[in-house]
């Protein structure tokens, strides 16, 4: 289990599609370098409030597999 992207998140939220992330994703490696969400959020497509929740989202998310990984048992 790894960290979740900010972007998957958002579609199994239901707030963009993938043709949106695609979008975003495009500016983003097009020279924009910017933060996918910044990008989003000029955009218009999602709105701070909506952004902020997946973002907590996503901490949980890093939290929890951060104490997945220190509860194994050595060896493993």
């Amino acid at each position: 289990m790894t960290k979740k992207k900010i972007g998957e998140i958002l579609i199994e939220q239901g707030l963009i599609t993938a043709e949106q992330l695609d979008l975003a994703l495009k500016i983003q490696h097009q020279g924009d370098k910017g933060l996918l969400g910044v990008i989003l959020l000029d955009l218009k497509l999602v709105s701070p409030e909506d952004l902020m929740r997946c973002l907590e989202i996503q901490k949980k998310s890093e939290v929890t597999y951060a104490r997945m990984r220190c509860s194994r048992p050595p060896g493993s």
